[in-house]
């Protein structure tokens, strides 16, 4: 249980701070009077803040997360967004671990989407036996990119046109078709070595982005 003091105007919320303790901060970055940059510019140089965290909550996607971690906040929290996602960043910030919305903000995770309904399709009616496909599958995926990686600079292209094949009917199932794309390229185009370097690397983000969404939406963290 949290105990939560909400405020609409931010001079408000910077004279009921100064005048009690608080563990951390939400605060909107678009607000009339006083954008959330100026407010925390303004909150440190409040005599009752302490590095305290600060979570941004914004619309815009126009800026990376960089740019929040830049100016001092804990993350920066896209919207819209479920209660469920809120409460984890909060149980992250609490316990002082990896905040795994990271890459929402970031070019490379915007948009990620993917679909569980033809999986379920082939499960019992049990969230049980969809948490287990889905750890499988992640746990499969890391091995399958490190030896993705490895043939990749070892110089054994069949190795490489193998290993993608077979990680891609699992994501073009679940419609994470960006991904899905990637991996058909690698197994069926013939690229030059700098195209498969940085498309590697794209590979690496977009499915770590989207394992971290699958792992919020899917209480497997």
């Amino acid at each position: 249980h949290y105990n939560v003091n909400a405020f609409t105007d931010a001079r408000e919320a910077l004279k009921m701070i100064k005048a009690n303790t608080f563990d951390f901060i939400i605060t909107d970055i678009q607000m009339p009077g006083m954008d959330g940059f100026t407010f925390l510019e303004a909150l440190k140089n409040n005599e009752a803040y302490q590095n305290q965290p600060v979570i941004a909550v914004t619309g815009r996607t126009d800026l990376g997360e960089h740019v929040y971690k830049n100016a001092g906040f804990k993350t920066a929290l896209r919207k819209p967004y479920s209660p469920k996602i809120l409460l984890n960043v909060i149980h992250s910030v609490f316990n002082d671990t990896e905040i795994l919305l990271s890459e929402e903000l970031t070019e490379e995770g915007q948009g990620m989407e993917y679909s569980l309904t033809s999986l379920k399709a082939f499960l019992p009616n049990e969230d049980q036996a969809l948490k287990d496909v889905l750890v499988s599958f992640i746990a499969s995926t890391k091995e399958n990119l490190e030896n993705l990686e490895r043939s990749f600079f070892e110089n054994d292209l069949a190795r490489f046109k193998e290993t993608s094949h077979r990680m891609y009917p699992m994501f073009k199932q679940i419609k994470a078709e960006e991904i899905a794309s990637i991996l058909q390229d690698f197994d069926l185009k013939t690229l030059s070595e700098d195209e498969i370097r940085f498309n590697l690397e794209v590979l690496n983000l977009k499915i770590k982005s989207l394992f971290n969404l699958i792992q919020q939406e899917n209480d497997l963290v």
